[in-house]
């Protein structure tokens, strides 16, 4: 059957239809039934198309459009006119057509095709998925006169699951409690959140009264609740009591809203509540400050920045004898001898750079002209923004005997109700004080302990800490927020974070106060955020970001001391295979077994890692030589090998391991790794159960470095260059408005040539400066042609190794001419550089990116964070862009420390006027975290690889400015 477009015809023979709104739906007449019965069936079927969300098209024999309802017009984005009587072969990709052609045959013959999946094309040329339904339709005579197709489209559906998947995604991540009940007060949902809140799991709950959580004297308030909902009525932040399975009670924040059925009856109700326990108890802390303030008899004052008085307590009336509506508005040198006007400049100089002055003893004038000797102590006041907007001061009469009252109250209450074990010993160890704080803390009553010696909460390896820290103590020195361990009464240790003061009497040192706080959860919870940012959850080993770190510390560490290390990239031979055929749970017993397997045969310094699914790599501090190396490999494999029995299956492993050798193979982690990877692949490709250096690889794909540099000598000569580029997209448009040129040589007979073979070949041999010529010419020219073909702010990136900025008068000359040469402005060009360039050529630098800031050229910091990272270099140079390395990228929607490192450099980055561009960018996750972060722009594999000329066009005249299609198409990989 051949698919055509003719034109329109006229299709009244082919039986009656309907008009309306332009929309015509043919219907064949149908023998028994009179003119009345096929008037209704048709306004029935006429009805049906025209509010049916599903396309229902009727198609000719000859593949006519005979009719288009409203919802085909909204799946395929044709309207009526445009398509009736034309082919539906416009709908059908070209590589389905002979389905089409089979399933039109098929009805023809009289059967039915039901709910296929297939695809299908919009007028955008878009591809959709569809679920298509094609039934026959006959006359009177039982011919066949058309076909009706129903389609559905798939997308929309896909798209309906995914917002119920995100709903019920957030419904379990929020943090406050959420709860639905019925009519009855019956609970039906119970989030993860609720199960934190209140202690029950959502097992306990559901079906149970939510009486279970209301305390006895707060029962009648759901009587009230369910009422008010059978009413309508949502009750908004009510503020009440619920109780903890433990029995505590907890001051919650209530919004409750009626849950309608489809006829809008009330069926239940649904409940969001939020712990405010620290917000009520905020609040009683702030009544407590608020009477402290009024109640004190320090004088507590506060000022704006210009020195005008904005509050005065009662003690400042009592001590300088104005009142409060005598000084408020006035300025504070109201009260300061006039000797004294100048302290007010330094001291509002102070609180507008942020600083505190404690104790800052002075004169101030009474009303009646009296001094009054005081001790000042003032602080800069934040808004809520960060930003200083006035001071507070509190100034005390230091009149010795009201200053020790006045202390002992405050010390007194402060000791009571602190959280903080306060206690004060003598000097020969004997616990005088014990507060209750001490007692929640250590489990210890205070007269169990005073009079005992404070070593009965050591643990034995601590005895001597006492010692360390007394000779400071008595020479009046503090001992601030000292980390360690101390005993409960059951016996369990406690972290704590100690403070150590000496207390005097008459000047002289006579015992210590020590206040220590339980910092035990904080411990736990450091060590579990450790361990997850970097330990491998499975194994225990160090994961890719860990060894990654290591790695770089030890490259530091041999560049100082010249000394060398190997890295083992290890891979399981056919590990797919057993996970596959065993399940996840089998290839996790696998994985740690091999992970046990590897730290047994090495060396305690060898640091054994897993960078992900089956992957493993070891790096070898001090073990260099090929023989050792060799050795140590084939006792890896040779241990793997053994026999080993999991889920009652008998195992014998092997794997694939490539060896690289700091500095011969690489002188940067990345460099290393990725050779270390290609000599695994390379031993594997060979028959895998075998190990391959990194040299051996290079000598048997590439002959020898002599041969290679040879061939590179002649690849420019011959043409064997390219260019592929890689789109760079915009995070707020979703939309391509710059790219990055990569270099890439095709040998004939070697094929793709992997950069990081040829370019140190190439800077080391002195071929890098014409090799970097032609980039840039080849790069002007494409870029001539796209700031006319994609609009004139369309921008591309190249990259500059740092030889070729060694002749600075040649390389600006060049950049400068070629820009002229090829009519480009030099703002559409993006000069990539390394922060090795910054670091080795430090002399030129400047030099280098001055002229190109006055050819207009942008300048981006490549790989930032992989080197030698300095925050200098960002104020030092005019950088308009930041990379983020794709390193960072790889784990930073699953790392709390990756993310809050990217989310500095961020916020430094927008603060210095650059732009991020976020390198690596694979999954959709890393694109929703790298938005809250500030990423301007995203470059990675989940929008397209870097592409040769003609497909990256073909790429941009499919996606660019389409932000709709950048967020849904398939990526380019």
């Amino acid at each position: 059957m051949t698919i055509e477009h003719p034109q329109k015809k006229n299709n009244a023979e082919q039986g009656a239809s309907i008009t309306s709104d332009d929309r015509q739906f043919p219907l064949s007449s149908a023998s028994g039934l009179d003119q009345q019965d096929h008037r209704t069936t048709v306004q029935l079927l006429n009805t049906i198309a025209l509010s049916a969300h599903d396309a229902i098209i009727l198609i000719s024999p000859d593949n006519q459009v005979l009719s288009w309802n409203p919802a085909a017009t909204e799946i395929f984005k044709y309207a009526a006119e445009e398509i009736l009587g034309h082919s539906i072969g416009c709908l059908i990709p070209d590589d389905l057509l002979e389905e089409h052609q089979q399933m039109m045959h098929k009805l023809l013959l009289g059967k039915k095709v039901t709910f296929a999946q297939t695809r299908r094309l919009t007028k955008t040329g878009r591809h959709i998925e569809v679920a298509i339904s094609l039934s026959p339709i006959r006359d009177a005579a039982g011919s066949i006169i058309s076909v009706c197709a129903v389609l559905q489209d798939l997308g929309s559906r896909t798209r309906t699951e995914l917002i119920n998947k995100h709903a019920q995604a957030i419904l379990q991540s929020s943090e406050d409690a959420i709860v639905s009940k019925n009519i009855n007060g019956v609970v039906q949902s119970w989030n993860h959140a609720a199960e934190r809140m209140f202690g029950y799991t959502a097992e306990e709950m559901i079906g149970q009264s939510m009486l279970k959580i209301f305390p006895p004297d707060r029962v009648h308030e759901e009587i009230d609740i369910l009422n008010r909902l059978r009413a309508g009525q949502t009750i908004e932040h009510f503020r009440t009591q619920r109780k903890h399975k433990s029995g505590r009670l907890l001051d919650v924040s209530v919004s409750i809203s009626p849950v309608l059925d489809e006829y809008g009856q009330v069926i239940g109700a649904s409940k969001i509540a939020r712990d405010v326990s620290k917000l009520v108890e905020q609040d009683r802390i702030l009544r407590q400050f608020e009477a402290i303030i009024s109640a004190s008899d320090d004088a507590i004052i506060s000022k704006s920045l210009q020195g005008i008085v904005q509050s005065w307590n009662q003690a400042a009336e009592r001590m300088f004898g104005y009142t409060a509506e005598e000084m408020i508005g006035q300025p504070m040198l109201k009260i300061f001898p006039e000797e004294r006007w100048h302290e007010e400049d330094e001291i509002l100089a102070k609180l507008a750079a942020g600083q505190r002055i404690e104790h800052f003893r002075t004169q101030r004038q009474h009303k009646d002209g009296h001094l009054v000797d005081i001790s000042v102590t003032i602080s800069p006041i934040f808004d809520e923004h960060g930003m200083i907007i006035g001071a507070s001061k509190i100034a005390r009469d230091i009149s010795q005997l009201v200053t020790q009252e006045r202390l002992s109250r405050q010390f007194e209450v402060i000791v009571e109700s602190s959280d903080d074990a306060i206690i004060s010993k003598s000097l020969d160890g004997i616990i005088l004080s014990w507060n209750p704080g001490a007692e929640r803390i250590f489990g210890y009553k205070s007269e169990e302990m005073v009079g005992q010696s404070v070593i009965m909460l050591f643990p034995d390896d601590k005895l001597e800490e006492e010692a360390m820290f007394f000779n400071q103590l008595i020479q009046g020195y503090k001992v601030n927020h000292f980390r360690t361990i101390r005993l409960h009464k059951s016996g369990r240790s406690i972290h704590v974070s100690v403070s150590l003061s000496p207390i005097y009497e008459n000047g002289v040192v006579v015992g210590i106060s020590k206040i220590a706080r339980d910092i035990t959860q904080d411990v736990f919870n450091q060590e579990q955020i450790w361990r997850q940012a970097y330990l491998d959850q499975l194994t225990g080993l160090p994961n890719r970001r860990n060894f990654l770190k290591l790695v770089s510390q030890q490259i530091n560490s041999c560049r100082v001391s010249k000394h060398r290390f190997a890295l083992f990239f290890i891979d399981l031979d056919n590990f797919k295979i057993f996970n596959d055929t065993y399940g996840h749970e089998f290839g996790d017993k696998i994985l740690s077994h091999a992970a046990e397997v590897f730290k047994r045969s090495t060396r305690a310094g060898d640091v054994v890692a897993r960078l992900g699914g089956d992957e493993f790599v070891i790096m070898l501090p001090g073990v260099v030589d090929n023989f050792s190396l060799k050795r140590l490999s084939e006792t890896l494999l040779h241990n793997l090998k053994a026999s080993v029995t999991i889920n009652d299956v008998e195992l014998s492993l092997s794997a694939s391991i490539g060896i690289s050798v700091f500095p011969d193979d690489g002188s940067e982690v990345k460099q290393l790794l990725q050779h270390a990877d290609q000599a695994m692949y390379r031993a594997k490709h060979q028959g895998r159960n075998q190990s391959m250096f990194f040299c051996e690889m290079a000598a048997n794909n590439l002959t020898n470095v002599h041969e290679l540099l040879t061939e590179l000598s002649l690849a420019l000569e011959r043409q064997q260059f390219s260019l592929h580029f890689q789109p760079i997209v915009d995070s707020t448009t979703m939309s391509i408005r710059k790219a990055e040129a990569l270099l890439r040589w095709n040998h004939p007979e070697l094929g793709m040539v992997p950069p990081d073979v040829f370019i140190p070949l190439a800077e080391k041999y002195g071929l890098i400066k014409g090799i970097g010529r032609w980039v840039v010419t080849e790069a002007l020219r494409v870029l001539k042609h796209w700031t006319r073909k994609y609009g004139d702010d369309f921008q591309l990136s190249i990259n500059k190794s740092p030889l070729q900025f060694l002749d600075y008068n040649e390389s600006i000359s060049h950049l400068h001419n070629s820009l002229r040469s090829f009519d480009v402005r030099g703002r559409n060009l993006i000069v990539e550089v390394t922060e090795s360039f910054l670091l080795e050529h430090s002399e030129i630098t400047d030099k280098i990116l001055h002229a190109y800031n006055r050819m207009g050229v942008e300048i981006a910091l490549d790989d930032f964070g992989t080197g030698y990272s300095s925050l200098a270099y960002l104020t030092r140079y005019s950088f308009s862009y930041l990379k983020i390395d794709r390193m960072f990228v790889n784990e930073i929607s699953t790392s709390k420390r990756d993310l809050q490192l990217c989310k500095g450099v961020a916020t430094i980055a927008h603060e210095l006027g650059m732009k991020i561009v976020s390198e690596g960018v694979e999954n959709e996750d890393q694109v929703s975290v790298l938005k809250t972060i500030g990423s301007d722009y995203f470059q990675g594999y989940l929008f397209s690889k870097p592409l040769p000329l003609d497909e990256f066009e073909r790429f941009m005249d499919q996606f660019s400015g389409n932000a709709a299609a950048m967020t849904s198409f398939d990526p380019v990989v």
